[in-house]
């Protein structure tokens, strides 16, 4: 059984009069590697609170709801973008270009496995390959 997801970039807003979107609904997906069950639950728990909040003080506007929106952008944005640019130029390469990301990275001791040390490790080694992605690093 499989299913499709979202890897696109965030949508430019998830919140209107009554409304948050949350998880698969409001994109927010990895888009290099389509996970989405931890930024599920993240941003969920942050609709809760504002919920909660926009509940209590009896306004549920967009603007009220806005808090929902910064906190789940404070968090995970500025990583969705970056993927979602670099899955773009990856699904662009050449297979010797990705044989050359492969070679950058398989003697190297990542922190993380994340999109962005697999940048910095390309980098390093084949900085043309990364030319376009440097304002991500």
């Amino acid at each position: 059984v499989a299913g499709g997801v979202s890897v696109c970039a965030p949508l430019e807003q998830t919140v209107t009069d009554g409304l948050m979107l949350v998880g698969d609904s409001a994109r927010l997906i990895d888009p290099m590697n389509g996970g989405g069950v931890a930024p599920a639950c993240v941003s969920g728990k942050f609709a809760g609170e504002i919920g909660a909040l926009a509940v209590a003080e009896g306004d549920s506007s967009a603007r009220f709801l806005q808090r929902y929106e910064k906190a789940w952008r404070d968090e995970f944005e500025e990583m969705f973008y970056r993927n979602y640019i670099a899955k773009e130029k990856m699904v662009s390469l050449s297979d010797e270009q990705l044989d050359k990301i492969i070679d950058s990275i398989k003697d190297v001791q990542l922190e993380e496995l994340t999109v962005l040390e697999v940048l910095k490790a390309v980098e390093g080694r084949y900085p043309e390959l990364v030319e376009e992605l440097a304002h991500l690093l």
